[in-house]
């Protein structure tokens, strides 16, 4: 688009130059997405504090299992770590080197 005369009325407005009405639009659009950036801003720090909490849940629950598993076999039972089950089929035999 042309502009006749510059914002403000400046006279020598290049004829490519955008018309007041194109930077309003684009003045607009701008501050569109700065909104959109700052409520994702928000967004993520919301989720970074339910991470945290849950993280924090996600030990405290572990350190709970871990004393309980203490309780019933002992702090340093291999038991413990497979709550009193026996372990899954393991086989045994030698390895092969990689050449």
């Amino acid at each position: 688009m042309q502009a006749a005369s510059g914002i403000g009325g400046e006279a020598n407005w290049p004829a490519t130059a955008p018309t007041q009405t194109d930077v309003n639009t684009q003045v607009a659009a701008l501050f569109t997405s700065i909104t959109q950036i700052e409520d994702l801003k928000s967004q993520l720090s919301q989720a970074r504090a339910t991470l945290h909490t849950q993280i924090g849940d996600g030990v405290a629950l572990m350190k709970r299992v871990d004393e309980v598993t203490d309780g019933l076999y002992g702090s340093d039972s291999p038991k413990k770590n497979d709550f009193g089950l026996p372990p899954k089929k393991s086989t045994h035999g030698t390895s092969i080197p990689l050449g």
